[in-house]
């Protein structure tokens, strides 16, 4: 069994990480991977962020024992993140929340899950992160039309964004999408029951791909040079 001495073992001494991954089986290309059925919790990952101040990609998904701390640690210690995946980190909400809204160098954001961020803390992340290309925001329960709409205004060079089972959004908040959203080419909408083809067509025009999958934190750059988007 993995532990947390085979942990410090391996990390201890890390000084120049770029992205650090926890394990997936599915994803091989990262620098460090932390084998499947060990917890990561606050202290090690502060152990981890005041050792590597130059970390650029940090993906902690399906960390459950996470909290706000390390959202705090994040934002006071890596100044240069860009990508940031706290998928199903169920303990972090609109403090934690606070703390990723001072990240105003984030391109891609994947909070998928994390039901207690409220929508007015995904407006404020929204409003100091222009710069997002990449947004993950599926099952938060309290998103509405207001914050897409914010989206919409605010995220000028959005490329891909996730709002499956945000069952609070309608065809307006993607009627604003296809009007101000310019760079979308991915959108995930699936359980979304008032979202419908009235205004998922304007996107299907511009040859926006509607609920097609993709690994959740992909290559953005392959996907960027792919689509010939410059930014």
């Amino acid at each position: 069994m993995f532990s947390e001495t085979a942990f410090h073992v391996l990390i201890d001494g890390a000084t120049n990480l770029r992205t650090f991954k926890v394990h997936d089986s599915a994803k091989q290309n990262c620098n460090s991977q932390i084998t499947k059925g060990f917890q990561l919790t606050d202290s090690l990952i502060e152990g981890i962020l005041k050792t590597n101040a130059n970390l650029h990609t940090l993906d902690l998904s399906n960390c459950i024992n996470l909290t706000n701390s390390t959202a705090r640690n994040v934002s006071k210690l890596c100044s240069h993140i860009q990508h940031l995946a706290i998928t199903n980190c169920l303990n972090i909400d609109r403090e934690g929340a606070s703390y990723i809204s001072q990240m105003t160098n984030m391109k891609h954001l994947y909070l998928n899950g994390c039901h207690h961020i409220d929508e007015n803390s995904i407006v404020q992340i929204v409003k100091s992160c222009s710069s997002l290309l990449d947004i993950g925001l599926a099952r938060l329960h309290s998103i509405t039309d207001e914050a897409l709409t914010e989206i919409a205004h605010g995220c000028l060079h959005l490329l891909s964004l996730n709002i499956a089972q945000c069952y609070k959004v309608t065809d307006k908040a993607i009627l604003k999408l296809a009007e101000y959203a310019k760079t979308l080419r991915s959108l995930q909408v699936r359980g979304c029951r008032d979202v419908t083809e009235t205004s998922l067509h304007r996107l299907r025009l511009r040859n926006v791909k509607i609920d097609v999958s993709n690994k959740e934190f992909e290559d953005h750059s392959y996907l960027i040079k792919r689509l010939n988007v410059q930014i």
